[in-house]
């Protein structure tokens, strides 16, 4: 595994336990602050103990940044401290985040895995007409369009 799909992997982990953790931390500490602090509290003491370089978080409540730190440094040995505004490679995790996102708007029946793309994206263009027409959301999403990523 290299460096950068390391900590993108941590980042993916850290995201997933800080929501646990917000959730029941939400049942038991009565205001934002309180809870934010709780947080921060955490986000230490995880740093801690997975002896990690660094790590930052962000929590983003209706569409506002209403926490931004980070912890440690971008690099051992290399003087530079993670901020609130350091940017990560997330590697793959985008196509995961991307997945889960599409799956809550399907749970909500705002969108269907099957519906073509251009129901969604009208300006969606395939360079001919069938694949254009018929190219569904899970076809997407299960990387069998046949587009190629890297151009």
């Amino acid at each position: 595994m290299t460096r950068p799909q390391f900590f993108a992997l941590l980042i993916f982990f850290t995201s997933i336990l800080f929501s646990s953790k917000a959730s029941m931390a939400c049942q038991e500490i009565e205001t934002q602050e309180d809870l934010l602090k709780e947080i921060d509290e955490y986000a230490t003491k995880v740093h801690a103990e997975w002896n990690v370089p660094g790590m930052a978080v962000a929590i983003v409540k209706d569409g506002q940044v209403i926490f931004s730190k980070g912890y440690g440094v971008r690099e051992l040995g290399v003087e530079g401290e993670i901020d609130g505004d350091t940017l990560f490679c997330v590697a793959s995790n985008s196509k995961a985040f991307t997945a889960a996102a599409l799956a809550v708007l399907v749970d909500r029946k705002q969108i269907a895995w099957d519906d073509p793309v251009s129901k969604y994206v009208p300006e969606f263009q395939m360079p001919d007409a069938y694949p254009t027409q018929q190219m569904t959301v899970r076809d997407l999403v299960c990387h069998r369009s046949g587009l190629d990523t890297f151009s």
